[in-house]
């Protein structure tokens, strides 16, 4: 998106307000909308795959036994690592 569409769109009187109340989250954690959105993706697709290994290992004890805590630990430091410093 050029930075003049960008321009248009948040400063558009209809989007000031709607922009404001919907889309004032990613600036508070200090990222880009794209940023944000690329890293929600990167994190819905780990606990999407996280999900499926936890549902195996509910049939399956023995198999990805400790996916779920190793994945809570490295998504916390990711999360930690991302935005606001």
């Amino acid at each position: 998106m050029t930075t003049s569409v960008y321009h248009y769109i948040y400063n558009n009187p209809i989007c000031s307000v709607f922009c404001n109340v919907y889309f004032s989250h990613p600036g508070k954690v200090c990222m880009s909308y794209l940023q944000h959105m690329l890293f929600s993706l990167y994190i819905s697709k780990r606990l999407l795959v996280g999900s499926i290994h936890a549902l195996v290992h509910a049939f399956y004890p023995d198999s990805y036994i400790t996916s779920s805590s190793d994945l809570v630990e490295e998504l916390s430091r990711e999360m930690s690592a991302k935005g606001c410093k």
